[in-house]
This record gives C-alpha cells, structure tokens and sequence, in this order.
C-alpha cells in the first residue's frame, strides 16, 4: 500500500537532514524501525523548495498544490511507496494534510514528528537565514511557546480526530531514536 508521509518539527528540528537520511535509503536498521525498509522513497521536492521564509511568501500559496504534485510524482514512477513530505505551520494552517488524505483515501497515512531539545532547537535556529535580533531578544521560550500553542494542537488533532499515527522521533542527535509523543509540553 503507498503512503504519505509528513515531517514535522519546529524549525531547526532537522527536518531537511531526516528526508535526505531517508531517501539514502543506506541505514536499514533505523528504516526497518519506520517501516520502510526496502520501500521504493521519494520526497516530494516541493515541499523543500517552496518553503515560506516570511508571512505571505508566494511560496506559500504554491504548497496548496500538493495533490497536483503527487499525482504528477506517481505518473512519472508508480513504483513508488512512501512519498515523504516536510510540512509546514502553513499546510496546518491549510488543513492541507487532511485534504490530501481525503484526495488519496487509499493510502496510509502519517506524520514523523521530530522533538529536539530546546537548548540544541535554540542553537541551530540561530543559523536560519531568517533569523533577527528581535528573535533572539525573544529567547528559547518565544520557541517553546509556538510549538506548544501553534504546532502541537495541530498535531493532536490530525491524531485524534483524522487518525493520523504519530510517531516522534529524537532529532537532538543523528542516532534518531523513537520517543514517546511529548505529552508534557501540551497543557
């Protein structure tokens, strides 16, 4: 059965490096874990390059394409398996992966939630293009705050009342291990 898999973290979570450590497809153990060993892997590049850098980016209005972009990645290799996707607050935002879900009702699917400690998140996100002292003014817990309140609701809900599964992975190190959804970060 195909499916479809979001990937989401806050940002700096490593999102980009998880996709490409994945579709290398050379560490088998740790597909195994995700079950997608010796699966046929595509990202749908898409949702790499256009993602929005600021409020209003036209990027953004370009993801509401998505259906269109994973029909066209299933035409060109119907072999394929699991289509891997780094989402985006703006997809939530969309309901984009509801829609999508009810456009390709028989596929699986998914989302991969990467949790990164808050101190390395705060380290890494400080390297993003985008990043402004304002930003930093505001501190590790400006970050902490958006992925309580915006993110993680979003997250439940797809759960919850959608059935997406949800399996969080640590993206603190490369190692990538299962845990457990972070249930205390939800109040």
């Amino acid at each position: 059965m195909k499916e479809i898999i979001w990937i989401y973290g806050s940002s700096a979570s490593g999102k980009e490096t998880f996709l490409n450590q994945l579709q290398d497809n050379s560490n088998t153990s740790f597909l195994k874990k995700l079950n997608l060993k010796n699966k046929n892997i595509q990202i749908l590049e898409q949702s790499i390059n256009l993602i929005g850098q600021f409020d209003n980016d036209p990027k953004q209005k370009l993801r509401l394409n998505f259906k269109n972009y994973i029909s066209n990645l299933i035409k060109q290799d119907n072999k394929i398996e699991s289509i891997l996707i780094k989402g985006q607050d703006y997809d939530l935002e969309n309901k984009t992966p509801q829609k999508i879900k009810d456009i390709f009702p028989n596929f699986t699917h998914r989302i991969i939630f990467l949790h990164c400690d808050f101190e390395i998140l705060y380290k890494r996100v400080k390297n993003k293009s985008w990043w402004t002292k304002d930003l930093e003014n505001q501190g590790i817990q400006y970050f902490k705050n958006w992925l309580i309140k915006e993110q993680l609701p979003e997250l439940i809900k797809l759960n919850k009342i959608h059935k997406f599964e949800i399996l969080t992975i640590d993206s603190s190190t490369k190692e990538y291990n299962i845990i457990n959804f972070p249930k205390e970060l939800i109040k």
